[in-house]
Formats: structure tokens, C-alpha cells, sequence
């Protein structure tokens, strides 16, 4: 009985950098709640400039602005 080695999906994202360059995306985040806005935020600022809106009226002032 052979065993054949399956293929690691993960090998062909370890090229993929973990960290982009700053600014690379305008990012809106909107959320009537504290805590999921300063989570969100911390995540994702990684990619971007991060912008956040507790309101979909501020939401899309901000947008416009963009």
C-alpha cells in the first residue's frame, strides 16, 4: 500500500505577504457599537486607513468625503 503525501494548500499563500503597505486601502467602518468599532479597527488597520462611523448618517458623510 502506498501512501501518497497530500499537497499543503497553506504552501502556496506563505508567498503572500503577511503585512501590506500602509495606505494601501481607504477602509469605512460602521457599527452602533463600541467595542466591535475599536475591534474592527485594530484589525484591520493593518491594510489601511481606517476610518469609523457609529451611525449610517455619519457613515455616509465620511464616504462622501472620501
Amino acid at each position: 500500500m502506498s501512501l501518497k503525501k497530500k499537497s499543503d494548500k497553506r504552501s502556496s499563500y506563505a508567498k503572500v505577504p503577511r503585512q501590506l503597505p500602509v495606505d494601501t486601502m481607504k477602509i469605512l467602518i460602521v457599527d452602533d457599537d463600541p467595542i466591535s468599532l475599536n475591534k474592527m479597527e485594530a484589525i484591520l488597520e493593518a491594510l489601511g486607513t481606517c476610518r469609523t462611523a457609529d451611525s449610517g448618517k455619519t457613515a455616509v458623510k465620511l464616504f462622501q468625503e472620501a
